[in-house]
């Protein structure tokens, strides 16, 4: 059963997400973006497109190439944001896994959407490094200094 809305269609233009999303962004360079309460962190959009541009072409030197898929297993944090919107300004795809899930689930979905990279937090390292090692990984990130929560 299809369901409609009472309000009109939107219009999505058709350009990539990230532009979507980011493409005003420098117009509020020094507004918030993220506040990250816990590590008492702020981030700015100016921030945070200069760090997304920063991903991209990081990972386009690693031999990032248009469609390759990204995992990317981090908590609630800014570099989230900043490792999601990198990776589609890159061409890249993304996956994205639960923090909290086991070895062997995190094996399972890097083989199953052909993973290529991921990306986590040094809590996670030892599951992510034993998945990515049987799911034949490229290259594995770690990323922060964030509190235990794996």
């Amino acid at each position: 059963m299809i369901f409609r809305s009472p309000y009109g269609d939107v219009a999505v233009p058709k350009i990539p997400f990230h532009e979507f999303v980011l493409g005003r962004a420098e117009q509020r360079e020094n507004a918030l973006a993220f506040i990250d309460p816990d590590a008492q962190r702020r981030v700015t959009f100016g921030e945070l497109v200069r760090d997304a541009r920063r991903i991209a072409a990081g990972l386009a030197q690693r031999g990032m190439r248009k469609g390759d898929v990204f995992a990317v297993m981090l908590p609630n944090v800014p570099e989230f944001a900043t490792a999601f919107f990198g990776v589609l300004a890159a061409g890249g795809i993304v996956t994205t896994l639960n923090p909290l899930y086991t070895s062997d689930e995190i094996a399972h979905q890097l083989k199953d959407s052909g993973a290529k990279y991921l990306l986590t937090i040094p809590p996670c390292f030892e599951r992510a490094s034993a998945a990515a090692n049987s799911a034949g990984i490229r290259e594995l990130f770690v990323v922060g200094d964030h509190a235990p929560i794996c």
